[in-house]
């Protein structure tokens, strides 16, 4: 009986370690062993293992050092995982799980500052476990690229681009004469001509057509305008006052009207309107108005219909005035409210607010201070309120920025940082100095990117830093991070979500530089001829465009993508 009962249960452990195998090898057909290790499997690599250890490794660490790529590159040793996850996001937010390829390779595209960067990689394993791993890599921005000339003959120079018809214009130079030249969104150059061929400049667009300064083989210069097939001069005909003779700057779009500063047949600048139907009209004339000549810091009221700007009486004091569509006008008047400082003289630095334009002038004091224009009557300030130091003069370098106009003001002889909001339909002033940096006074090149405002300023150091400000008016101080910058902030555009900016390198160099949040980087010119200097940036077609000096010293067009 116990004989039986024994050959029983062996027959049947027998049978249950063959249905097993047959099980197993069932599974391991239908799912095979990717594992690099496994003798048995397609992917053995000549090791074996007995345990599932893991390790991620970059590929191409010179190439993101060297800022020629901004993604990274990984690939996995060991078994090869069955999934994979990859972020600079410790958390993995907004990622999926992918297969893992056969090469076991995968990548991620960089964003953020350059510098030290972490990569998380989480992989899945056969065995139902995950792994995560942390790659840190030196990270730099891409490179700058040079812009061939093609058969277009330019040389050298990039000044006042404008993007018209799809196209980026700008002056450039054929080594011989400055020409006007545009460039397509494959970087084809060509030159615009016979027409231009001494030199166009500041360029405006207006009612579908742009209007550009073209200089005569005398050294003069006219408006000019270019529909994408025909360059040609404004029409001297028509209209009332049209004695034009030369000039265009200081362009403004005023409804279908184009008003800018020009010369007169006495050679002397005036504020003109071109009307859309090719009507020139000449200076203001308005009855009672004191204008004798000028133009400059035009702004559009917030009625849409005025224009007010700085001309100059006859014994040459600059004023506040205002000119309507065709070019008539008048002084400004101020108001009678009893105001402490009546307005007198000057317009500087002109910003809309809701519904003033606010400006700095002078006031009877003799002092220069914040004014406010609206409806053609110029309000004096309130008084200053909220926190120390109290305003009391100056007004410039204004910016917008969450719903208030910041600038930099007087207390005393110090310069700080002011911000005007309308209160009681008043321009009403508030000191915006905050805590939490070194930050000590001025405020110079602001802009606007994201949340923040940046700006430079001096430290306590003495010494002149980019800072930040956040909506709370709590003010940052910029690090420099890995970068050579030393100092200056200006010439800024906004590109990608980060400012490309001018700055001072260590060694005294003036080149490009890039901010990202609260760091600064340098960008990379391995790529190109670039040497220093970063001049009139503008961006078109996904790229930056700039003008830079060569390691040959010649001016010359880079652009660059990131």
């Amino acid at each position: 009986m116990n004989k039986l009962l024994s050959i029983f249960i062996l027959a049947c452990v027998t049978l249950s370690l063959a249905d097993a195998s047959f099980l197993r090898k069932k599974f391991q057909e239908a799912n095979p062993l990717n594992n690099p290790s496994d003798k048995k499997s397609t992917q053995y690599q000549g090791f074996e293992t007995t345990n599932n250890v893991q390790s991620v490794i970059v590929l191409n660490e010179s190439e993101l050092q060297a800022g020629t790529t901004s993604t990274v590159r990984l690939r996995t040793v060991g078994w090869k995982p069955k999934q994979y996850m990859v972020s600079q996001s410790a958390a993995f937010t907004g990622v999926t799980w992918k297969d893992m390829p056969a090469s076991r390779e995968f990548d991620l595209t960089l964003t953020g500052a350059a510098g030290l960067v972490p990569v998380y990689s989480k992989l899945s394993l056969y065995d139902n476990t995950t792994v995560l791993f942390t790659n840190t890599v030196m990270y730099n921005e891409l490179s700058l690229s040079n812009v061939a000339p093609g058969g277009s003959g330019y040389t050298s120079n990039f000044a006042y681009p404008a993007i018209y018809s799809s196209k980026l214009y700008f002056q450039g130079h054929d080594g011989t004469y400055r020409r006007l030249y545009s460039l397509d969104t494959s970087e084809a150059l060509s030159s615009i001509a016979p027409e231009t061929i001494f030199g166009a400049e500041n360029m405006f667009i207006h009612s579908g057509i742009m209007y550009f300064h073209r200089f005569d083989s005398g050294g003069n210069g006219n408006a000019f305008y270019y529909n994408g097939g025909t360059t040609a001069q404004i029409p001297r005909v028509g209209g009332v006052y049209h004695d034009y003779s030369s000039g265009f700057t200081n362009a403004l779009s005023l409804g279908s009207t184009l008003i800018f500063k020009g010369k007169t047949g006495s050679s002397v600048d005036a504020l003109l309107s071109y009307a859309s139907g090719g009507n020139l009209y000449g200076p203001p004339t308005a009855g009672g108005s004191d204008y004798d000549h000028g133009c400059d810091q035009p702004i559009a009221a917030a009625d849409g219909t005025n224009v007010y700007y700085r001309g100059y009486t006859s014994g040459a004091v600059p004023k506040i005035y205002y000119a309507y569509e065709f070019g008539y006008g008048g002084t400004l008047q101020m108001t009678s409210d009893g105001a402490s400082h009546p307005y007198v003289t000057g317009y500087d630095a002109p910003i809309r607010l809701n519904n003033l334009v606010l400006f700095k002038g002078k006031g009877s004091d003799n002092i220069e201070r914040i004014y406010g224009a609206s409806n053609n009557v110029v309000y004096e300030p309130q008084e200053a309120t909220g926190g120390a130091p109290t305003y009391e003069s100056n007004f410039a370098n204004p910016i917008a920025f969450n719903g208030m106009i910041y600038f930099q003001g007087y207390s005393g002889a110090t310069r700080y940082i002011y911000a005007a909001s309308i209160q009681s339909g008043l321009p009403g002033i508030s000191c915006a100095v905050g805590s939490g940096s070194d930050y000590s006074s001025g405020f110079t090149c602001p802009i606007v990117s994201g949340s923040y405002l940046y700006f430079e300023a001096t430290s306590l150091m003495a010494g002149a830093k980019i800072y930040r400000i956040s909506t709370a008016d709590a003010i940052t101080s910029i690090s420099k991070g890995t970068s050579d910058f030393s100092n200056g902030f200006s010439n800024q555009i906004v590109y990608n979500s980060r400012i490309y900016f001018s700055g001072l390198s260590t060694n005294s160099v003036r080149k490009i530089y890039v901010l990202d949040n609260s760091t600064v980087a340098n960008v990379i010119a391995a790529a190109s001829d670039y040497s220093n200097s970063f001049n009139n940036p503008a961006v078109y077609n996904g790229r930056l465009y700039f003008q830079g000096v060569s390691t040959n010293n010649i001016q010359k067009i880079y652009s660059f993508i990131r």
